[in-house]
């Protein structure tokens, strides 16, 4: 009986640990996005016009991942062929049991920008603009959630 407690709350430990790294992973590529826009890093051999930013959607097919790509046509918005790995961009993928379970202050798709020399950050909703946004993570097992920050400013942060 014993054992079977012990395996049960580490199994739950082990989702929400998967979470927590999933959301400090994704704090570690915002701030790899900024990196790229502040070192002038090139895309198919350019510095992409737009800078270098980040791509979410909460839609159930793309849940589960989060593009970085490459601003090419200077529009503050993630667009298909930006992202292509070979030129610099990737796609990346939460753990199985993470997913994007939306957003606060703006609507999906969300794009993040960093434009050059500062880095500018543009934060685009599927509406607009806006000044800050939360992607919320969720594990979907055991429907706990981590909250990621980012602002204006490009600070990003895991809330508790």
């Amino acid at each position: 009986m014993i054992t079977a407690i012990f395996l049960s709350n580490y199994r739950d430990a082990e989702k929400r640990s998967d979470l927590s790294l999933s959301a400090q992973n994704l704090v570690s590529d915002i701030h790899l996005a900024q990196s790229y826009a502040l070192g002038l890093a090139e895309y198919a051999g350019e510095v992409p016009s737009g800078g270098w930013g980040l791509h979410f959607d909460s839609a159930t097919s793309s849940a589960d991942r989060y593009i970085i790509f490459a601003d090419i046509n200077a529009n503050q918005r993630y667009d298909v062929g930006e992202e292509d790995p070979d030129s610099g961009g990737r796609t990346m993928y939460f753990s199985k049991t993470t997913k994007i379970k939306g957003f606060n202050s703006v609507t999906s798709p969300l794009d993040i920008t960093f434009l050059p020399p500062d880095p500018i950050t543009t934060i685009y909703g599927g509406s607009g603009t806006s000044t800050v946004a939360d992607i919320i993570l969720t594990e979907i097992v055991n429907n706990t959630e981590k909250s990621i920050q980012i602002n204006f400013l490009g600070l990003a942060e895991v809330l508790d």
